[in-house]
């Protein structure tokens, strides 16, 4: 944490850039969140989702999508904006047994606030009130529990196990399953007053070097979440560059040498985040973790905005946990026009997941799936037809070109250019969660 310095001191260039260095860290998570909050209210969106209603994709990703990157094949996706400023919402769950979901409810810092699924709640119905930061009433009868947002637009995506493209059908209804409606339709009570219309600003895109527009999107975030405690030094510092919630002071409040520090304390803090993107977490035979900490960052800042750069809203690790690897066990960068490659997990050292686990191949440059003659973009436990050792044991071949016909049911398709992998763990057991559990390195084929 920078030192905190008394709103009477003269703000000098030198002071000016450390404190835009510290604002563009904190802020660039809420800043990218945006973008979500934005996609799902504003008028201006093409995608703005319908209020009270989970919007579901039933298919599965594949390598035309280009919306996200590391995007999972393992399951659906359904999502829903929460505006929470005039009344609570209520979401009703389905009872699930037969597969693994997780609703994860993210807040406007991007820490999760809650999970709903087979791993909070279980697989019974449940009936669930979600509360923003302004509502202090008690929860009327029926309420399974209650959800305490920080913040007053909120997301809620939902994650579906599907177990390949056949069984799509059976996951097409899912939109009608997940129920959500304000309280007052729960109660049979009249809706609250409508809220102020909100005046949204244009989309932003926080990796556009505008210092000056960062910083009208992050105190438009601001005003929608109840920062706790433990974050007031930190809006104390920014407001010392005039950053305070639904306020920012704006250039011309700034000499012209003062402003021209602060973007470069801003181009600082942009390189800080990129950097420590790349070296986000603990790294083991050459697969890179993602931090412990995901969904419950508290005060460090960078590993926030790090995540938010790499892999954003991605869940906690008791939910899932997110291997990548992009070496070989000599080091050098995976690429499927030089080398063919295995990854061999050992009889009785399979992943250690409660629900399910896969290994996904994403291009090296956009991070999108990739074409393949078999349309094959992940394999795990799931797959059908894979072949085990007599020891138990499972080999799987990465390479770009066709392997031998007793290969092809373990076959993993590489790009004819630098790839990289992504393994998922859904319910992680305690040998994965502590690091006991060490993933074989992806070697080269001899």
């Amino acid at each position: 944490m920078l030192k905190t310095y008394s709103t009477t001191d003269s703000l000098g260039e030198s002071r000016a850039r450390e404190l835009a260095k510290f604002t563009a860290i904190f802020g660039y998570p809420i800043v990218e969140h945006f973008k979500a909050i934005w996609a799902g209210n504003s008028p201006q969106s093409p995608r703005r989702t319908p209020a009270y209603r989970y919007i579901f994709n039933p298919r599965l990703y594949g390598p035309d999508d280009n919306l996200a990157v590391t995007a999972n094949n393992d399951t659906i996706y359904g999502g829903c904006s929460l505006d929470l400023r005039a009344e609570p919402a209520v979401l009703r769950t389905p009872a699930i047994a037969d597969r693994f979901y997780s609703i994860q409810f993210i807040g406007g810092d991007t820490d999760d606030f809650a999970y709903v699924g087979t791993r909070a709640t279980g697989t019974e119905a449940g009936t669930y009130l979600i509360a923003g930061p302004d509502w202090n009433s008690e929860a009327p009868a029926g309420i399974t529990k209650v959800l305490r947002s920080p913040t007053r637009f909120a997301i809620a995506p939902v994650r579906v196990a599907v177990r390949g493209v056949d069984d799509l059908t059976n996951v097409a209804d899912y939109g009608e399953k997940f129920i959500l409606m304000p309280l007052s339709r729960y109660t049979n009570q009249p809706p609250a007053a409508e809220p102020a219309p909100v005046d949204w600003p244009m989309f932003f895109d926080p990796r556009i070097g505008d210092l000056a527009g960062f910083l009208n999107i992050l105190t438009f975030m601001m005003q929608w979440h109840e920062f706790s405690a433990v974050h007031r030094p930190a809006l104390d510092l920014m407001a010392q560059i005039g950053v305070t919630p639904g306020n920012f002071a704006g250039r011309s409040a700034f000499p012209a040498e003062v402003w021209q520090a602060m973007e470069a304390g801003f181009e600082d803090g942009r390189v800080a985040i990129a950097h420590q993107a790349d070296n986000i977490g603990l790294v083991k035979d050459g697969w890179s973790f993602s931090p412990t900490i995901a969904g419950k960052f508290g005060t460090d800042y960078l590993i926030r905005a790090a995540t938010a750069w790499k892999y954003i809203y991605v869940q906690a690790a008791e939910e899932a946990m997110y291997p990548t690897a992009d070496m070989d066990n000599n080091g050098h960068q995976l690429n499927g026009a030089v080398g063919r490659y295995e990854l061999k997990f050992p009889g009785g050292q399979l992943p250690p997941a409660k629900y399910f686990w896969s290994v996904t191949m994403y291009d090296k440059k956009n991070g999108f799936l990739v074409h393949n003659p078999i349309e094959r973009y992940s394999i795990g436990d799931r797959t059908p037809g894979l072949r085990y050792g007599p020891d138990g044991s499972l080999t799987i071949t990465i390479q770009a070109e066709a392997p031998a016909a007793d290969k092809i049911s373990n076959w993993l398709p590489a790009p004819k250019e630098p790839f990289y992998l992504c393994m998922r763990v859904y319910g992680p057991k305690p040998e994965m969660l502590s690091g006991e559990y060490v993933i074989p390195p992806v070697t080269v084929q001899e």
